[in-house]
């Protein structure tokens, strides 16, 4: 039987085949060098970064436009129950949501401050009024409001008619000693004692000054502990009760005898006397007083500071 010679066409396909599997092998070779270079380049980058600082940009902020409108702050302490005028309080811009029950600019004039409004601190419903607030709100704690008659020369009251709601005062008690012997003494009782309430008080716009209605005697409502209400009831129709004003920041007490009507009378030097003995404890009072407004003055810089401070953070914070 003879032999059939190999076809061409089968030869020439497997050619074809090895050839097809070189030009893969070749293509996925080549890919697997570029992925290794492209690597081998990531890796070298990484390296190169890692040696650097990385820098963040920040993001951009843009600044928020608050409104504001002005807002009454006290300049120096108010005392409460005392008559809001214009040096009293000046305008700042303040942001519209930091205080919310603020007075408008026409609004503040003539209130009374409900209670003590401190140096820095904003005007506002909630302590001023137009009305005086109740004298409970006023007593400071662990005292007393005590009415008492206070006798006056017919004509002007003992401290010519300087006397205002909270100021301070010293009592003077005129009686016979002893009794029924007509021979009169006048002695200080108490000092240092506030004034809750003065009244018929009426303003003297030029010299700023209150003036109490004239006649005896003035019912004057004081602020006293418990036990020198009980002193005071029980000196009530024993004699005449006067008060002198006492200065700023004099918190002195000083050790008083009192003097008898006969004996002014029968030494007419002993004014003189008494007051150049009183010239030296004058001087220490004076020294005495001097460093008690500074002290105050400090505090209510302090005082102003806080509230300052406290302001500006709710600012900021309603910046951000």
């Amino acid at each position: 039987m003879k032999k059939k010679p190999f076809p061409l066409m089968i030869l020439g396909a497997v050619l074809l085949g090895v050839v097809a599997v070189f030009l893969i092998l070749s293509y996925i070779s080549k890919l697997n060098s570029d992925s290794q270079a492209k690597l081998d380049a990531l890796e070298a980058k990484m390296r190169e970064m890692a040696g650097r600082p990385v820098t963040v940009e920040a993001p951009k902020v843009e600044a928020v436009k608050v409104s504001t409108r002005k807002v009454a702050y006290a300049r120096m302490k108010i005392a409460a129950g005392q008559k809001i005028s214009s040096e009293l309080y000046e305008f700042k811009d303040t942001p519209d949501d930091l205080i919310n029950s603020s007075l408008k600019e026409n609004e503040i004039e003539g209130k009374f401050a409900r209670k003590n409004i401190e140096m820095g601190e904003p005007i506002t419903t909630n302590n001023a009024s137009d009305k005086l607030p109740l004298m409970s709100m006023v007593i400071t704690p662990g005292y007393r409001a005590m009415a008492m008659q206070v006798w006056n020369d017919p004509a002007v009251n003992s401290t010519g008619g300087w006397v205002n709601d909270g100021d301070k005062v010293d009592l003077i008690l005129t009686y016979e000693d002893p009794p029924q012997s007509k021979q009169m003494r006048t002695k200080i009782m108490l000092q240092n004692v506030k004034v809750l309430f003065m009244p018929g008080a009426q303003r003297n716009e030029e010299s700023q000054g209150v003036f109490s209605a004239a006649g005896a005697p003035l019912t004057v409502t004081f602020e006293v502990t418990p036990e020198q209400a009980e002193v005071l009831a029980s000196l009530e129709g024993f004699g005449k009760m006067r008060m002198i004003l006492r200065g700023n920041y004099d918190d002195h007490i000083g050790k008083y005898n009192g003097v008898y009507t006969t004996e002014v009378i029968q030494d007419p030097n002993l004014l003189q006397k008494v007051a150049t003995k009183s010239e030296g404890t004058a001087a220490e009072v004076a020294k005495k007083v001097e460093i008690n407004k500074a002290i105050a003055v400090e505090k209510e810089k302090a005082e102003a500071a806080r509230t300052k401070k406290k302001a500006e953070e709710g600012r900021e914070g309603l910046n951000q």
